[in-house]
C-alpha cells in the first residue's frame, strides 16, 4: 500500500514515560517544518470562466502551477484576484504589482493595480500558441498582520507567435487574512490545460 497523511502511525512518547501514541503522517510532516512542498490536488482546466480555490489556511504557503494553459480569445492575458471569507474577492484596487520580461527582443514593465498578473501580454490560441508554464506563489496568505505577498513568472507563445518569459510580483496593500484566490482571463474562457496546488508549512 501507498501511506497517506492521514494514515496513523504508532510511537513511544519519550515525555510520558515512552508510552504507546499515534499521530497521523500529517503531524509528522507538519513536525518537520517548511522547505517541502505538499501536492494538495490537481485540476483539469475544461472551459472554465474562473477557477477559484476557497481552502487556504494559516501558516502555509501556496503555490499554484500551470501546464498547457489555453484561453479561448486570442491575445489576452491570464490574471487573479485574492478573496476573503465568503468569498469575497478583491478586485478594482488595492495591489501594487510589477511585471518585466522579454517581448518580441525588448524588455518592457508594466504596473498593475486592480488585480494579479500571472501572464501580462497576450496568449495566442493558434497551434502551439499557449502558456506552456506558469507558477504563482502566495506567501502565507492567511496571515492577517501582514500584506499578503506573491511572486511568479510564465512561459507562454504570444498571439504573434513570439516565445516570451515574465517574472511578476507584488502584493495586496491591505493587511488581511486570504483563504480564496481566483483564476480567470480578460477572454471568455480558460479552455484547457492543467492547473497543480502544494502547500508548504511556514511553522
Amino acid at each position: 500500500v501507498t501511506i497517506t497523511a492521514s494514515d496513523l502511525i504508532m510511537y513511544g512518547d519519550a515525555t510520558d514515560s515512552n508510552n504507546t501514541k499515534r499521530d497521523t503522517v500529517q503531524g509528522i510532516l507538519d513536525l518537520a517544518g517548511g522547505g517541502a512542498w505538499e501536492f494538495i490536488s490537481e485540476t483539469v482546466i475544461s472551459s472554465d470562466a474562473t477557477i477559484a480555490f476557497t481552502d487556504m489556511v494559516d501558516n502555509y504557503d501556496y503555490l499554484y502551477t500551470f501546464t498547457n494553459l489555453k484561453i479561448s480569445t486570442d491575445s489576452n492575458g491570464v490574471y487573479y484576484t485574492l478573496g476573503v471569507a465568503g468569498p469575497t474577492y478583491r478586485t478594482g484596487s488595492g495591489y501594487n504589482f510589477g511585471t518585466n520580461g522579454p517581448r518580441s527582443g525588448t524588455f518592457y514593465g508594466y504596473l498593475e493595480t486592480d488585480k494579479g498578473q500571472m501572464v501580462r501580454n497576450g496568449i495566442g490560441t493558434a497551434g502551439e500558441e499557449r502558456c506552456h508554464y506558469a507558477e504563482v506563489l502566495v506567501l502565507n496568505p492567511m496571515d492577517a498582520s501582514q500584506d499578503t505577498m506573491l511572486a511568479g513568472n510564465s512561459y507562454y507563445q504570444s498571439y504573434s507567435g513570439n516565445f516570451d518569459f515574465e517574472v511578476h510580483s507584488g502584493h495586496y496593500t491591505t493587511a488581511e487574512a486570504h483563504p480564496c484566490i481566483q483564476f480567470e482571463t480578460n477572454a471568455t474562457n480558460l479552455t484547457s490545460g492543467q492547473l497543480r496546488r502544494f502547500r508548504r508549512a511556514t511553522a
